[in-house]
């Protein structure tokens, strides 16, 4: 309830304004490691422990674990953290990478470190279930689509 609803108490709503704090702050952050190559990435890196352990802690605390990895928000989570968090950690580590991969990571980061903040905007989830409400209706609107169509062919046929 704490990570999922910021209105749930005060100190969710503190975090939640924290958390996209630090999301954008990651974004700078990033954008400046790609627009200045020497930039330190341990500040970064410092802002992206924090995320992180939240993804940890939602999988460790989800009940039921296939909910977990249906959930579009896990997956923006787990794709930001691989290519943002997982260059940057294997870098301190002396560990080498191909450079290449390591500045296609570096590209795509700021991208996804950002997409993060579609958990916090309760509108988009709100859009997001609304389309699905409409895809369930979908079938029915097909069915008297083809029955109007085929009626009218007919009709059409005969009118010749």
């Amino acid at each position: 309830q704490f990570l999922e609803d910021s209105q749930s108490s005060r100190m969710a709503m503190l975090y939640n304004h924290a958390s996209v704090l630090a999301i954008l702050a990651c974004v700078c952050l990033s954008m400046t490691s790609l627009l200045l190559p020497g930039f330190p990435s341990t500040a970064l890196l410092g802002l992206e422990v924090p995320f992180a352990v939240e993804l940890l802690l939602r999988f460790i605390v989800c009940p039921n674990r296939e909910v977990f990895w249906v959930d579009i928000y896990n997956w923006v989570d787990l794709l930001a953290i691989t290519f943002s968090f997982v260059p940057r950690l294997l870098s301190l580590l002396l560990v080498h990478m191909d450079e290449d991969v390591a500045f296609a990571c570096q590209i795509f980061s700021p991208f996804l470190i950002l997409l993060r903040l579609l958990r916090r905007f309760e509108h988009f989830q709100l859009l997001t279930s609304a389309f699905a409400s409409a895809a369930e209706a979908l079938p029915v609107l097909l069915y008297t689509l083809m029955l109007i169509a085929l009626f009218s062919a007919g009709v059409i046929y005969l009118a010749e």
